[in-house]
């Protein structure tokens, strides 16, 4: 790889440190789709579920707030 290049790989991983870093206090579930993904998934309470790919969590967090 060329030296620009590296630089500009190694620029957007710093970004991307930096972001990470305040990521899941910025990011919340968002109200609206929050009450589609409850209502597609018709989730039963006392059920367990498994959240694959569930990122930082936040939409698991919020659906278990629901008391589900």
């Amino acid at each position: 790889m060329d030296a620009w290049l590296l630089r500009s790989l190694k620029n957007k991983k710093e970004k991307y440190d930096e972001i990470g870093l305040h990521y899941n206090h910025t990011r919340r579930a968002d109200p609206y789709l929050l009450e589609r993904l409850f209502h597609h998934l018709n989730p039963q309470k006392g059920s367990q579920y498994l959240d694959i790919g569930c990122g930082t969590g936040n939409y698991t967090i919020a659906l278990h707030r629901k008391e589900i």
